[in-house]
């Protein structure tokens, strides 16, 4: 909710696994992500989200251009964990599993109306269907997107 003035700088975290650059990118310290030009681009002319610039470094020092910090604009109201319901997804390599969530609810009266949201207090980032088809479609790497389905 806060833009910063200069840069934030983030480093390749020793102990990491990996070091394919993924076009959304998780951090040591929750709130704060990446995302890369070609994020970006494929959520272009969607609302709720805003970017800011960051400075990253890889596993040998050496500057990795064109990542920006990605922060979310969009809002709810609180989740109504009474109103949701527990979902069960597939997953072709170990079959059927239940999921240790709920299906999330919330008032539409709270929500502000954005593409991408969060609702307030604990909860996973949302994304209307449009978002999600836009972002399989420029084949987005590390994320994982549920298609929740009406009750």
């Amino acid at each position: 909710e806060c833009v910063p003035n200069e840069p934030i700088v983030f480093e390749f975290m020793k102990g990491a696994s990996g070091s394919t650059p993924y076009d959304w990118v998780s951090t040591s310290l929750p709130p704060l992500a990446l995302m890369s030009q070609r994020l970006l681009d494929g959520l272009s002319g969607f609302s709720g989200w805003a970017t800011y610039p960051v400075e990253v470094y890889g596993k040998h020092k050496e500057r990795i251009e064109g990542y920006h910090g990605f922060s979310i604009t969009g809002r709810c109201g609180p989740i109504d964990r009474v109103m949701g319901r527990k979902l069960w997804r597939d997953r072709p390599a170990d079959g059927p599993f239940k999921h240790n969530r709920r299906f999330y609810y919330f008032d539409p009266s709270a929500w502000d109306g954005r593409d991408i949201f969060v609702p307030d207090g604990p909860g996973s980032i949302m994304i209307l269907e449009p978002v999600m088809r836009a972002l399989k479609r420029a084949r987005i790497t590390n994320i994982e997107m549920w298609h929740l389905p009406s009750f």
